[in-house]
């Protein structure tokens, strides 16, 4: 019988603040005051004191749910931060990135980057493919929503609780509704492990005469077995064999001797140095018998060839090794036998170089390319639009050697054409010394482009 007090009902010091200053506890206060003073029936008074204490309820539960809106509830996934967006414990840190460029060449097909997909429930089923720009982000919400789920319930929905659910109503999606078309996605390396050294042996221009047929074997023969392979970087005979079919395989005989997998790359004297007649006899058994000899082995490298309609690029190859990328080219010397030809196969092989170092920048430190002809004004098409992209699109950052023969010379040009990655040698023609030894090891490019490679001579 007692005046109820304001302390009493509150739930908590922002509640009381709350309903006091509404006017709602003093109204109640004389309500009930004035039901004890008035002659009213013992029930009456019971049934109007039972809906007071209803309605004082519901005002208490209603400045509950304003308060937790305006303080961060337990529903509100930001906190009480202002609604800040906050970073997906989903979210992939940002890889480290070996290289970086400033644009991509406008003729590549670059990979798409990848795109990672955060596991963080939505406020509702997303329906755009997600962006690539960086992590994914949780969605922020700025209180509880009682709107109807476009999901449709499996049945009735009970009436919605005073208090906001942590849990979304929309279960999340795993991945998006509408994937965006990728283009083709960047392929692991083929053999997976760590950057690390790679050994292998070179020869160029040789044989070219009967001793150094009978020489060679034995050369071959004495390769050390910490090589992983061994490259002839073409001219497999003089140019005054005219290109007859037993000097092809003369050099069949002579390479099948090695213990590791040959990779030959065409020069001029077996294609288009041959006799105008037999030029295209020449490369047919230049193909027959070389196309794709290291097959001959047992070995573990992944080799692509470049496929297109000009049948003279099927013999380009590239492979990956702890890190480092190879490249084997047709780009040979001598008369142009058809120009048309000529620039054809140079603008495709550029395109495609460019491609494959641009599509796997991230998963090699080294690049080494292959070929026969020492540059001159004949492979400008090739080579000068390819020390820019190593100079500009590259930022000189990623180590760069071609190896090449034609010259008969030993030779090494670093840095080649002033651009501090690229590096060029010309290997020793004939037998005076044993095949070029050659390391490549990606993680030395911390001392500088040229500590990636080394190289040993030796006498024969």
């Amino acid at each position: 019988n007692k005046p109820v007090s304001g302390p009493i009902i509150c739930v908590t010091r922002y509640s009381c603040r709350s309903i006091l200053s509404s006017g709602t506890m003093s109204s109640l206060i004389k309500t009930m005051s004035d039901l004890k003073t008035a002659k009213i029936p013992h029930k009456r008074i019971i049934a109007t004191c039972t809906g007071l204490v209803f309605a004082l309820l519901a005002v208490i539960g209603t400045s509950i749910l304003v308060l937790s809106r305006r303080d961060g509830g337990r529903g509100d996934i930001t906190g009480a931060d202002g609604g800040k967006e906050g970073v997906s414990p989903f979210s992939p840190t940002q890889a480290p990135v070996k290289f970086k460029f400033t644009t991509s060449p406008t003729t590549l097909d670059t990979e798409s980057p990848t795109i990672y997909e955060s596991n963080a429930p939505t406020s509702k089923p997303t329906t755009q493919s997600p962006t690539t720009a960086g992590p994914s982000k949780i969605p922020t919400t700025t209180g509880p929503t009682f709107a109807p789920s476009p999901r449709p319930t499996p049945g009735p929905t009970s009436a919605p609780s005073p208090r906001p659910t942590p849990i979304p109503s929309v279960q999340p999606t795993p991945k998006p509704t509408n994937p965006p078309p990728t283009r083709q996605p960047v392929v692991p390396d083929p053999t997976p492990g760590y950057f690390g050294t790679t050994v292998f042996h070179v020869v160029a221009d040789v044989p070219y005469t009967t001793t150094e047929a009978i020489q060679l074997p034995g050369l071959i023969e004495g390769i050390p077995n910490d090589s992983e392979f061994l490259v002839h970087l073409g001219d497999l005979f003089h140019s005054s064999g005219n290109c007859r079919v037993e000097y092809y395989d003369r050099a069949v005989n002579i390479l099948s001797k090695s213990k590791k997998p040959v990779f030959v790359v065409i020069g001029d004297n077996e294609w288009n140095d041959c006799p105008r007649d037999m030029i295209d006899t020449g490369y047919n058994r230049w193909s027959e018998r070389f196309l794709k000899f290291e097959n001959k082995w047992s070995h573990s490298f992944r080799v692509t060839r470049q496929n297109d309609a000009l049948k003279t690029l099927e013999n380009n190859f590239y492979f990956m090794n702890r890190g480092t990328l190879f490249i084997g080219l047709n780009i040979v010397g001598g008369f142009f036998h058809m120009t048309s030809e000529w620039y054809s196969r140079l603008d495709k092989q550029l395109e495609w170089i460019k491609q494959i170092i641009w599509r796997f920048r991230n998963q090699v430190g080294a690049v080494v390319l292959f070929g026969h002809a020492n540059p001159t004004r004949n492979h400008d098409r090739l080579f000068i639009p390819l020390r820019s992209f190593l100079k500009d699109d590259l930022r000189g950052r990623m180590p760069f050697m071609y190896l090449h023969g034609d010259i008969h010379t030993w030779a090494v040009f670093y840095p080649s054409e002033g651009i501090s990655n690229y590096l060029r040698i010309s290997v020793e023609a004939g037998t005076r010394e044993k095949p070029l030894r050659i390391e490549v090891n990606p993680k030395m490019y911390s001392l500088g482009a040229q500590s990636v490679f080394k190289w040993k001579r030796q006498k024969a």
